[in-house]
């Protein structure tokens, strides 16, 4: 039986995204980059756009420009937690 997974496990994989692409705060991926990721790690696709949403709640990205996000300040304090 498959684990599911909660929102804030999807937020971290996103988080897992900008660090693998050597992104920074204030820095933005775009959907292709997530895509390639997510997919590179075997991860469900369906997962992004809710763990998305969860970063944006959690302060951690914002929208950015063409579907893309941009790490927050906060966001990157969370990657060097």
């Amino acid at each position: 039986m498959a684990s599911v997974k909660t929102n804030a496990e999807k937020g971290r994989n996103i988080l897992n995204a900008f660090r693998h692409n050597y992104l920074r705060a204030h820095e933005l991926i775009t959907v292709r980059m997530l895509t390639d990721y997510f997919r590179a790690n075997g991860l469900d696709l369906d997962d992004m756009e809710s763990g998305l949403n969860y970063t944006r709640l959690q302060g951690w990205t914002e929208n950015g420009s063409n579907q893309s996000a941009t790490l927050t300040e906060e966001g990157q304090r969370q990657l060097s937690a």
